[in-house]
């Protein structure tokens, strides 16, 4: 299971704690670090969420977050405490891709109305979803622009870019459908055995 914000305050409190441990609440268990910034995420590094196998499953929104958690590349956030011992730790990437535009529509309402998602901002209430479309703040082609980089509209995407985030998908991605949801927790949970 998954730790939702506001469930609960004494539980919520220790994501604020600097060190990490496992934190035990009504027979689940989750570790108290919050991987939707990139702050929680130089703060798992720092504590050792993955080195020290803390957990057997991380759950960020971005991969370009996750993938700060994982291996010795350059974009990999060093601890301070780190030892170079030559261990580098790999992640598989599984995630659940929902239509481009039923994910605009929900991160709209996230943004708009729901005040305990990480995702709200009060100002986005005087836009309608056409304002907030056709503004700056909206990114295009989203998980196109994260998978290759490109998250400025600003970059123009190419035919090689998306050819690039197919290929990374294909290659390092188990791939689900929310239209699916039960099926690909099913093919999930045989792949890594978590049956």
């Amino acid at each position: 299971p998954i730790y939702v914000r506001g469930e609960d305050e004494a539980l919520a409190s220790r994501f604020r704690d600097p060190t990490l441990y496992v934190v035990e609440t009504k027979g689940n268990s989750y570790v108290n670090v919050d991987l939707d910034s990139f702050e929680g995420v130089q703060r798992a590094v720092q504590g050792g969420l993955v080195s020290k196998e803390l957990a057997d499953v991380v759950l960020v929104p971005d991969v370009r977050l996750g993938s700060l958690l994982f291996g010795n590349g350059q974009d990999h956030i060093h601890s301070e405490n780190d030892e170079i011992t030559g261990t580098e730790y790999k992640g598989v990437m599984f995630a659940l891709f929902r239509h481009p535009l039923d994910r605009t529509l929900s991160l709209f309402y996230h943004k708009q109305q729901d005040k305990e998602s990480v995702h709200y901002d009060p100002s986005m209430e005087i836009y309608s979803l056409v304002d907030w479309v056709n503004s700056p703040g909206y990114i295009t082609n989203f998980m196109t622009r994260t998978l290759v980089g490109k998250v400025d509209n600003q970059i123009p995407l190419t035919a090689v870019d998306l050819d690039v985030a197919k290929e990374i998908l294909r290659r390092k991605c188990v791939v689900g459908l929310l239209d699916e949801k039960a099926e690909s927790m099913k093919r999930f949970a045989r792949l890594f055995g978590w049956d």
